[in-house]
């Protein structure tokens, strides 16, 4: 079982607004994990701060 589920799982038997909460902390860390994997990909693809050779400046 994953976290998410456990802790989901444990919220479900309580009720307890802390269960919940540790709910939440654990799918919104996952996303934040999953956001900064998808985030590394093309970090150079921008032309913002190459220098150019023959800009008319």
């Amino acid at each position: 079982m994953t976290d998410r589920n456990k802790y989901w799982s444990i919220f479900e038997q309580t009720g307890s607004i802390h269960d919940y909460l540790n709910y939440t902390a654990c799918t919104s860390e996952n996303e934040l994990d999953t956001e900064k994997e998808t985030n590394n990909d093309g970090i150079d693809e921008s032309d913002r701060n190459r220098v150019s050779d023959d800009a008319n400046r």
